[in-house]
């Protein structure tokens, strides 16, 4: 399956990536507790986000996401060699900025994360390694909006499903 990466590496083509160190990342921004609650309600079945590897569907929500980050980052195409989770990646900024509320809310989007029932536009590929196509050289970011517009509109989505946490 062919998907898109952003990292702040430099990949080369053929290079066979199994871990994106997502936890390091996450103990720097001071967000691991969200790693270790999804890892409790993870599917058996499901890569841990511990040790995965993540992609977009398209380039646009690769773009997307890649100009949220406070740094140079660098757009590949990849091909996943197993069968991806898909996860609405906007259910991980609602469980970040609900630290502290009642827990049944929080399992609540942790399910939903890993067993989505909503018609979700905007997913996070979860998969155990990625084979590198190509680094992309990216000088029109007008595809960014797409993606954007679809990450609000779950974010909108993620509002009505989970009220205010209650």
């Amino acid at each position: 399956m062919i998907c898109f990466h952003v990292s702040n590496r430099n990949y080369e083509p053929g290079e066979i990536i199994k871990s994106n160190d997502y936890l390091k990342v996450t103990k720097e921004r001071g967000n691991e507790w969200v790693e270790h609650l999804l890892e409790q309600f993870k599917p058996e079945t499901a890569p841990s986000r511990i040790k995965c590897v993540f992609t977009f569907l398209d380039l646009e929500q690769a773009l997307a996401y890649g100009v949220t980050l406070n740094e140079q980052v660098n757009y590949y195409q990849v091909e996943i060699t197993d069968n991806p989770i898909r996860c609405p990646m906007v259910l991980c900024e609602f469980i970040r900025k609900s630290k502290g509320k009642n827990q049944l809310y929080l399992r609540s989007l942790c399910e939903e994360y890993w067993t989505p029932s909503q018609d979700w536009q905007f997913f996070e590929l979860l998969s155990d390694q990625f084979v590198v196509i190509e680094r992309l050289q990216i000088s029109d970011f007008s595809p960014k909006f797409m993606g954007s517009t679809r990450y609000l509109g779950d974010k909108e989505r993620a509002k009505n499903l989970f009220k205010k946490g209650k």
